[in-house]
């Protein structure tokens, strides 16, 4: 009778783990699902057709492809001059010390459109 009773609350310890396991893996799934249909929201070229049911291999290819394509346009945004304004002769005052500081390296005209940027705003 002991080992009856025994048998039981091993199967009933069994059975509920299964049921707890079950309902973590649902929610893991459920959270899955949502943070993809945010991600296919997010990425324009998932978004392009909405109505058309899109594998989760490809959002998150399309995901990479699209913030490997927006971290080269912040490369190149960071290496073009804030305003593509033609050079003006900037005042005596702020030419001096920044021009001399700055002639070695070459970056000299980027910093004046960087000072004449500033002034204008």
């Amino acid at each position: 009778m002991f080992n009856q009773h025994k048998q039981v609350l091993a199967e009933q310890r069994k059975q509920n783990r299964k049921i707890s396991h079950s309902v973590i893996e649902r929610r893991r799934r459920e959270r899955t699902n949502q943070c993809l249909g945010k991600l296919k929201d997010l990425v324009p070229s998932c978004s392009v057709q909405p109505n058309q049911n899109i594998q989760k291999l490809t959002i998150m290819e399309l995901t990479i492809d699209y913030i490997l394509e927006l971290q080269e346009e912040l490369r190149i945004l960071k290496n073009e001059p804030a305003f593509n304004l033609p050079m003006a002769p900037l005042s005596p005052t702020l030419s001096n010390d920044s021009h001399n500081d700055n002639e070695s390296d070459g970056s000299s005209s980027r910093d004046e459109r960087m000072e004449i940027a500033n002034l204008l705003c």
